[in-house]
């Protein structure tokens, strides 16, 4: 705007100050004429123009193709005759080795390669597991002990002690009577390593059984070094004692033992992170 009344104004000046040559007389001037400036128009709002968002390409090093996985092919089915006749087969690992009521079998952490096998009626045998050949000799009997008429009764787990190439301690689980009752033991192998002796007896733990069945006796030492023993509910149909869900016993649990330094007397230390060590209505072994 300002360009304009700057053009404007020269020209005026022009036409006052005149050409060259003849003059044409003045004629009589005329009120020079305003120059008003319109004042400036609202300007009408620009629509919004809707703002679409840039879609940048993504970069060829970010694009990521994933391969059409092939199709596997179902299954079929194997019948079961098939799977009887020739799938599997049994083998006998000691043809020389074999009797009636073996029940557990566990291997020295050592470099004798020594096998111990668990017979219900209430002995471990044991032999040269390298060998297949290798005839099983009597490392241990305690029948004269053990309880065994009913099914589920008898010796029912054998763990070795995790030092046992030092200690030779072995850890047993059996049922006995007057009165029926589950017993943890410890026994000790002679130094020769090839018989231990039944008066090396030391009890761990006595629990009542009061039936024939649901004894359980799986005997393990875990990673942690603590020795595991599983027990049943202490049988009949159902649990009608509620062993199951009742703290205040052993029965139907899985307990946890330091057995690491027994006395005399066989007492044991219970691991203090046992989850009910600290309850006063629960047994703290559980």
């Amino acid at each position: 705007m300002r360009s304009l009344l700057i053009v404007a104004v020269a020209a005026l000046a022009a036409m006052s100050c005149g050409g060259g040559g003849d003059r044409t007389p003045a004629s009589t001037p005329t009120a020079p004429t305003a120059i008003t400036q319109a004042p400036p128009s609202s300007p009408t709002p620009a629509r919004a123009t809707p703002i679409t968002p840039e879609v940048r390409p993504t970069p060829a090093a970010l694009t990521v193709t994933v391969p059409t996985p092939t199709a596997t092919p179902a299954p079929v089915p194997i019948p079961v005759q098939r799977v009887l006749a020739g799938a599997f087969r049994v083998e006998q690992a000691y043809p020389r080795i074999s009797y009636s009521r073996m029940i557990a079998l566990a291997f020295a952490d050592d470099v004798s390669g020594t096998a111990f096998l668990v017979l219900q009626p209430g002995q471990i045998m044991s032999f040269d597991a390298s060998d297949e050949n290798r005839e099983a000799t009597e490392l241990l009997d305690i029948r004269d002990r053990v309880k065994d008429r009913g099914n589920e009764e008898g010796l029912l787990g054998l763990a070795l002690d995790p030092d046992f190439q030092r200690t030779g301690y072995l850890f047993v689980y059996y049922t006995a009577s007057d009165p029926n009752r589950g017993v943890l033991s410890r026994f000790t192998v002679e130094p020769d390593g090839l018989s231990a002796d039944p008066d090396s007896e030391l009890v761990v733990l006595e629990v009542d059984q009061p039936y024939q069945n649901h004894n359980g006796g799986q005997v393990l030492f875990g990673p942690d070094g603590y020795l595991y023993l599983g027990l049943g509910d202490a049988g009949s149909r159902g649990d009608p004692r509620g062993n199951g869900q009742d703290p205040a016993t052993h029965l139907g649990t899985i307990l946890r033992f330091d057995v690491a330094s027994l006395d005399s007397t066989g007492s044991y230390t219970i691991p203090g992170d046992n989850p009910f060590i600290e309850l006063s209505n629960a047994r703290g072994e559980i």
